[in-house]
């Protein structure tokens, strides 16, 4: 190196100075940056240790700040996490602090609150429900199938030890969490930052618990639609017929339909109503059965050991996605009349899982008719006696 630099000029020997500085400056950076993050998270880890203790939630990885468990008798997640925010050349890694609560039923009331409100709900936000309260509606935004049906959720007599309804509960939340979003399906909650202080991290497990337990319950107290009230007519002719059971608070039906058990559910996703029918094979495939509709959402799913199968029926191929571990074994269960089956059983689906154990079918809509839920269940039931053969 000492030759290599009396071999230069004064200026080349200062430039390869400045080059060697700058790099050893930049592996310095780097090196830092890495023992502080190995520091934080080291600090984080310990809180949430210290909290799983106190709380009785689990931490299913040690080196990760993620609690999971009932927590004040609600399905609870809470951890630290991060993610990519803007695009290209101005794009940054931001962490933040989330909590979420389960619903162990949906709400069906196509429920989305949220606060704070972006700009783009404010200018474009004239589908959202206004409650008529000033405060609540400059802050949150309120989405439901039913004007009516959201003012008399939130607005309803419903005290609790600090509040008069749940209007009230999401505006004493909303003054404690930056963050709140409350769906059919669950409650979170979100700060900016990595919190690793534990009164901060149990003020967000109480304020999404309490939130979940009052939404849940409210759903339970909540009298049923005129539509519901129809739908649970409709089931109950089939329910009768079959033995089954009809839970009208939650909108399902189940039981052994033909010896088959079966589960029909009414649910919402992506702003729609669904129907969901499931039912279970009495006994395994054991294939190791993957069946779905073709689309690129399925294409990029792989599981470990599970092949890509064509049967070699071009509409049935082009029409689902087949893996298996037992390819032989797959193809003799998928005979021509089993792809038959299921080709028009989709048509009617908006999507559908089959595995060795059970096939689980969506529908977009509320199947309130009779005669074509009966129809779809007597279809499912078909496919799987052909398959168990």
């Amino acid at each position: 190196m000492l030759s290599l630099v009396l071999l230069l000029s004064v200026g080349e020997t200062l430039l390869l100075l400045l080059f060697f500085f700058v790099i050893g400056f930049i592996l310095l950076v780097g090196v830092c940056v890495i023992i502080y993050k190995l520091l934080k998270n080291r600090q984080n880890v310990s809180a949430f240790q210290k909290l799983s203790q106190q709380t009785g939630l689990q931490m299913t990885n040690p080196k990760k700040p993620f609690l999971k468990g009932v927590y004040n008798d609600c399905e609870v997640e809470l951890a630290i996490s991060f993610r990519r925010v803007g695009t290209g050349e101005d794009s940054y890694t931001e962490h933040f602090t989330y909590c979420e609560s389960y619903f162990p039923y949906s709400l069906r009331f196509l429920l989305d609150i949220s606060c704070p409100q972006g700009w783009f709900s404010r200018a474009l936000g004239s589908n959202d429900v206004k409650l008529g309260h000033t405060a609540f509606d400059n802050k949150f935004t309120l989405k439901c199938y039913d004007a009516n049906v959201a003012r008399r959720l939130l607005l309803s007599d419903f005290p609790s030890d600090n509040s008069q309804n749940l209007m009230g509960d999401l505006m004493l939340a909303g003054s404690k969490i930056t963050y709140i979003d409350v769906t059919d399906h669950e409650v979170y909650t979100e700060e900016t930052g990595q919190i690793a202080n534990i009164e901060q991290l149990k003020q967000m497990l109480n304020t999404t618990t309490h939130l979940a337990k009052r939404f849940r319950v409210a759903r339970e107290k909540f009298p049923l639609a005129d539509w519901e009230k129809q739908l649970f007519h409709s089931w109950q002719k089939i329910a009768k017929e079959n033995n089954l059971r009809v839970d009208t608070n939650h909108l399902q039906m189940q039981g052994f339909y033909k010896n088959f058990p079966i589960l029909v559910s009414i649910d919402t996703k992506g702003g729609r109503w669904q129907t969901n029918i499931k039912l279970k094979f009495p006994e395994s495939l054991m294939v190791g059965l993957k069946l779905m509709p073709e689309n690129s959402i399925h294409k990029a799913l792989s599981w470990f050991g599970v092949q890509d199968i064509q049967i070699g029926i071009k509409k049935f191929d082009d029409a689902f996605i087949v893996k298996g571990k037992n390819v032989q074994m797959a193809k003799y269960k998928l005979q021509p009349n089993v792809c038959n089956q299921l080709l028009a059983l989709s048509k009617q689906t908006n999507n559908f899982l089959i595995d060795d154990t059970s096939m689980s079918f969506t529908y977009n809509s509320v199947l309130g008719s009779e005669k074509m839920l009966k129809s779809q269940i007597e279809g499912m039931i078909s496919t799987a006696k052909l398959l168990l053969d």
